[in-house]
């Protein structure tokens, strides 16, 4: 049996700006005056652009196991279960169920 994953998103509009644009809306100042960058889906703070853009990507999705139905947050923490705790996980392939 091939395993398949169910991804639930959430909203993505932040893909289809452009880096400059993108840079600009999300850069903010932390209260030691250290400039920041700010998901503004979730608020989570990182150093430097390029660390946000890549939380970007996977902010809000929802991985969910569909041989025990554990949920996970990121993409490398359902494979690295997947790996350890089910022997089919060959053959991944994405199921989005929806775009909220």
């Amino acid at each position: 049996m091939s395993s398949v994953y169910e991804t639930t998103t959430f909203c993505m509009d932040n893909e289809s700006k452009s880096d400059e644009i993108l840079e600009a809306e999300t850069r903010g100042i932390d209260v030691k005056g250290n400039v920041r960058w700010f998901c503004p889906k979730c608020n989570c703070r990182y150093i430097e652009f390029k660390y946000l853009k890549t939380h970007l990507k996977e902010c809000g999705l929802i991985y969910k196991c569909s041989e025990c139905q554990q949920k996970f947050k990121q993409k490398r923490t359902f494979a690295a279960h997947m790996k350890k705790k089910h022997s089919s996980f060959g053959d991944l392939k994405p199921l989005i169920l929806s775009n909220m």
